[in-house]
């Protein structure tokens, strides 16, 4: 659970359903939507915690170039997603706030009004993955969370 707020230091995943059938596609598909779950549980704690709803998702990084990726997370979040064009925000951030220090800016809200970002948006429609998605996350994901605990406790 790298993405939700469980604290378990010695936690890891489940693979479960597989048959022959199984393809290696099958197998990425599934490590992308709980890669979302998790997401999606961290992103309902920290709402939930700070009393705030998410008005906008923004997804940065090489994993948002991903857009099978980005179209299950719209899915699963029942939420649009909008993909910063820029893949290297931390290295962004690090010369906005050189140029702030050496006063090429003078402060970070001119910086910004000077760096044009280019947004994709992967809209969200209501369908029937979407639906299902909603359904897996509530009746499976959730619930499972805790099996996955006891599965991994180790004995000291």
């Amino acid at each position: 659970f790298p993405h939700s707020p469980s604290k378990e230091k010695y936690s890891s995943g489940a693979l479960w359903g597989l048959s022959l059938n199984t393809s290696q596609g099958d197998l990425y598909k599934s490590v992308l939507e709980c890669l979302a779950f998790d997401t999606k549980n961290a992103l309902n704690f920290l709402c939930s915690t700070i009393n705030q709803k998410a008005d906008k998702i923004i997804c940065v990084g090489g994993g948002s170039k991903n857009d099978t990726w980005m179209r299950i997370r719209a899915d699963v979040f029942n939420h649009e997603i909008h993909i910063n064009s820029n893949s290297e925000n931390v290295s962004l951030g690090s010369a906005i706030l050189a140029g702030i220090a050496a006063k090429v800016y003078g402060d970070e809200d001119e910086a910004f009004k000077k760096i044009k970002i280019e947004e994709k948006v992967i809209p969200f429609v209501k369908n029937a993955e979407s639906v299902l998605y909603e359904k897996i996350f509530v009746e499976k994901y959730i619930p499972n969370i805790e099996l996955i605990k006891k599965l991994n406790q180790r004995q000291l």
